[in-house]
């Protein structure tokens, strides 16, 4: 795939503009409305079956119903030479991850006022695909864009589940996540729920403000075991209720965090 190609006979590829474990994103034009879309590409993943087709499409068309002004739409979706696709739509903007280390250039973090206006916006907006049925499961700073006109929304909603379903009904194990963000239940391959994603915006929380994970080493295996071990220390310099409100959001066991990511907006702003 290189610019020019077009992609699904509809689709002109204008330039790659990110790279993750799933798959490659392009933007690209569409060729008949002219309108710019972000195309994520699962090069990783083939669909060798009508049963994992089915299954691909089934849980795509999930996705699509999520209609949030704080969640990047699904415009559609496909598959061609058997690789699965997702055009969204695309937000011109800068995600959180790009942004901090911008921050952190000039010496600085996340401030507090900062975070709790990216909180006022994801964490209803997650609450709403939680109560939809449709789990994150991959939130991290990389995932939530700052838009250039204001405001935030966040990205690839439920792209990990669908995926997850469409590797196992080929009945291959498979872990997928980001390791730093990963709650316990995930690393252990235990039932998952919202908690779960609370758990990861806790730890996007934390990463803003305090310029580092909660819990961090080189080597995954040490990290899962200080995730399971250890609990994390608090962050310097930011109101107690925030303090708390995140490290209940990262409690080891998801029967003690908040149930959901409104109640844990909530307690941030007691």
């Amino acid at each position: 795939m290189k610019p020019g190609d077009i992609f699904a006979g509809r689709y002109n590829l204008l330039h790659p503009i990110g790279k993750g474990g799933l798959g490659e994103v392009y933007l690209v034009e569409d060729v008949i409305t002219r309108r710019r879309y972000a195309l994520n590409v699962f090069i990783y993943t083939k669909i060798e079956s009508d049963e994992i087709r089915n299954i691909f499409i089934e849980e795509s068309r999930i996705l699509s119903t999520l209609i949030n002004p704080n969640i990047v739409r699904i415009i559609d979706i496909g598959i061609t030479s058997n690789i699965p696709y997702i055009i969204m739509e695309y937000v011109e903007g800068e995600d959180l991850n790009t942004r901090l280390g911008r921050y952190q250039e000039h010496g600085r973090n996340f401030s507090v006022e900062e975070v709790m206006e990216v909180a006022r916006e994801v964490c209803p907006a997650i609450d709403y695909a939680h109560k939809k049925g449709v789990l994150h499961l991959n939130i991290k700073p990389i995932k939530i864009i700052a838009i250039k006109s204001g405001g935030y929304k966040i990205r690839e909603f439920g792209f990990i589940i669908v995926m997850l379903n469409v590797i196992r009904s080929r009945k291959r194990e498979s872990n997928i996540g980001t390791p730093i963000y990963m709650s316990p239940e995930q690393i252990l391959g235990k039932m998952i729920d919202e908690r779960t994603d609370v758990y990861a915006l806790s730890a996007t929380f934390y990463v803003l403000l305090a310029g580092h994970p909660p819990f961090y080493s080189e080597n995954d295996w040490e990290l899962f075991k200080k995730k399971l071990e250890q609990k994390p220390e608090k962050i310097v310099g930011i109101p107690y209720n925030i303090n708390s409100a995140i490290l209940w959001g990262l409690e080891r066991d998801p029967k003690d965090r908040p149930k959901s990511a409104m109640e844990l907006f909530n307690a941030m702003i007691k």
